[in-house]
């Protein structure tokens, strides 16, 4: 019950790293050529599915060259926002977390505390953070990790202690939830092992 109660009432906060796709994608130009290139090379990738009447197809470039040129910015934002922190791994080796981040041209920042079912500014959802920084040792840093904005490297700040008093008279009744949760989880599986073994 306590580690669950910490898992959705504990905040804490973290510094971090981030590689961020949409800083990237604003520096990337891509070229007609490169454009045209990248649209033979995924046509797959822009097949319209059928309409009515209409079966399924691919659009000529020039019906979607908008949508082409995005796609083809937003892969390679992502390979170079990947390519950029891994950078910052080996530069993390020899040089302090902010002196890495700046060689590598990457941001770097502090959160406000946050619990694990929050959102982050600027990084998205908190999960991934929390569950990651709550196992770190003070000072000890991240593997990469990633979600649909980047790939980020952290380390914990500080965990808000939770307040004793409060846990101690919301026990009961949080220990009574988790159980409905876990019935409620248990009987789904159950119906769902049923109907399959009916059909």
């Amino acid at each position: 019950i306590r580690q669950k109660y910490l898992e959705a009432n504990q905040e804490l906060n973290i510094y971090y790293i981030a590689s961020l796709f949409s800083d990237l994608a604003a520096k990337i130009k891509p070229t007609n050529k490169e454009i045209a290139a990248f649209f033979e090379k995924n046509k797959a990738m822009f097949k319209e599915p059928p309409v009515k009447d209409k079966p399924a197809r691919i659009p000529e470039l020039a019906e979607i060259k908008n949508k082409v040129k995005d796609a083809l910015i937003k892969e390679e934002a992502k390979k170079k926002a990947e390519n950029k922190i891994k950078e910052c791994v080996e530069k993390l080796k020899k040089k302090d977390f902010k002196q890495a981040a700046k060689a590598s041209g990457l941001k770097t920042g502090q959160t406000a505390f946050f619990k694990s079912s929050g959102q982050i500014e600027n990084l998205g959802p908190a999960e991934i953070f929390w569950n990651t920084a709550k196992k770190l040792k003070d000072q000890e840093l991240s593997s990469i990790l990633s979600n649909e904005k980047g790939y980020y490297i952290i380390k914990l700040g500080a965990i808000k202690p939770i307040e004793e008093v409060k846990f101690a008279k919301e026990k009961q009744e949080f220990g009574q939830k988790l159980i409905s949760e876990k019935k409620n989880e248990v009987f789904g599986k159950f119906t769902e092992e049923l109907i399959k073994k009916a059909q």
